[in-house]
């Protein structure tokens, strides 16, 4: 091979190994993107909805990267699921940005999803065993999502 058919393999190699921007199950139009505020705005005027949705991960599952969360402006945590399961998430994300398009709503969270959140989050086992009732959460279930570079 020739420096020339190799040069496009390197540049895409330290794209890749570099953080660079990674797609995630349905195409997500970026331009349609609303912040985790107008997010949250939004819902108190609609129960469900479909939403393009940007924000910084607060939160991330460490095992399998299967659930992130997003914080609003007001402190609270948007519980963001893959639609089918369809991908997972590298760990360790918490502070990147994200773009995703998906499904907006309310949702009950039971007390075993709860303390396995608390459990991945590093929680301590009193914080844990202090959760003993379930919570209602705004959660999103994305189709789609974009992890922008570190």
């Amino acid at each position: 091979m020739t420096m020339k058919s190799i040069f496009p393999l390197i540049v895409l190699f330290l794209f890749v190994a570099c953080g660079g921007p990674s797609n995630y199950g349905v195409t997500v139009n970026e331009a349609e993107a609303i912040s985790v505020d107008e997010l949250v705005a939004r819902y108190a005027n609609e129960k469900s909805f479909s939403a393009t949705v940007s924000g910084k991960v607060e939160n991330a599952c460490h095992g399998e990267g299967c659930w992130l969360e997003l914080q609003a402006g007001d402190g609270s945590l948007v519980m963001v699921t893959y639609k089918d399961k369809a991908f997972h998430l590298p760990t360790g994300i918490e502070g990147r940005a994200v773009v995703m398009t998906g499904k907006a709503f309310i949702d009950s969270v039971s007390v075993e999803a709860l303390k396995a959140e608390a459990k991945e989050t590093g929680k301590s086992e009193e914080e844990i065993q202090a959760i003993t009732q379930p919570e209602y959460k705004l959660q999103f279930e994305a189709a789609g999502l974009v992890l922008k570079e570190k």
